[in-house]
């Protein structure tokens, strides 16, 4: 709901619209001062939901590398990858690559953080079934 309201294209979309010609609606009028309070409240509210998402998101990564570590022979795949890594930090690239499953499986799971689950479900587009970045571009307008 908050996303609709920063939406000032749909004010076009209604009847009685009172903004004919279109370009009245960047017009300042008395009102303009509260509306810009009200969005500023708005995009601060987004911004904190982000912050909780993104909390959400580093929260299970932390937990598949607890996962990972409590698990004998995905500790030993970590052990294994963190000293190819420290080799490679301290002489260069000829101290070899990890060959390995870890790294797809890191990567798998950092992915579905965004695109699956409740991942996708926490996507601020997604929630509102609007385009959040143009409404927010929108804004400075």
């Amino acid at each position: 709901m908050l996303v609709r309201v920063l939406n000032g294209r749909t004010d076009l979309e209604m009847q009685g619209t009172p903004f004919a010609p279109p370009e009245r609606r960047y017009i300042i009028t008395n009102a303009s001062p509260a509306v810009t309070q009200l969005k500023v409240k708005i995009i601060k509210a987004l911004k904190d939901f982000t912050s909780i998402r993104t909390n959400f998101r580093l929260g299970n990564a932390l937990q598949l590398f607890k996962t990972l570590a409590t698990d004998a022979r995905s500790r030993s795949e970590l052990e294994r990858c963190g000293a190819v890594l420290a080799a490679q930090r301290a002489g260069g690239a000829a101290a070899g690559s990890y060959e390995g499953p870890l790294v797809a499986q890191l990567f798998d799971e950092f992915e579905a953080l965004f695109v699956k689950g409740d991942g996708l479900t926490l996507m601020i587009d997604q929630l509102s079934g609007e385009n959040v970045d143009n409404i927010l571009l929108d804004c400075l307008m």
